[in-house]
């Protein structure tokens, strides 16, 4: 069997790739879900405020994927370089 023309043979038939998103690309979002999470409001909440005022594409994916990268990102250290210089993590928090 000859893989390669049995690839191009099938995929003539999905027709065009749907785009998805970068491996990690909603980390950044992760991260202002756990800042909200971490104010006190509800992880379910908190992802849907971020999907809908981020301009991320709402989706039952984008939502099952978004709370998945919370879930990574939850117990991980905050990262300092994205803190303002001079500011410490409590005054960014407050």
């Amino acid at each position: 069997m000859n893989i390669a023309a049995a690839v191009k043979e099938l995929s003539k038939t999905l027709g065009t790739p749907k785009p998805r998103a970068a491996f990690g690309s909603l980390v950044p979002y992760a991260w202002l879900v756990r800042g909200l999470v971490e104010k006190g409001f509800g992880v379910s909440d908190s992802v849907h405020h971020v999907i809908n005022n981020s301009g991320l594409k709402g989706s039952k994916q984008t939502f099952g994927s978004l709370r998945a990268a919370y879930y990574k990102v939850k117990t991980q250290e905050w990262p300092v370089e994205h803190a303002a210089p001079g500011t410490t993590e409590e005054e960014i928090f407050e």
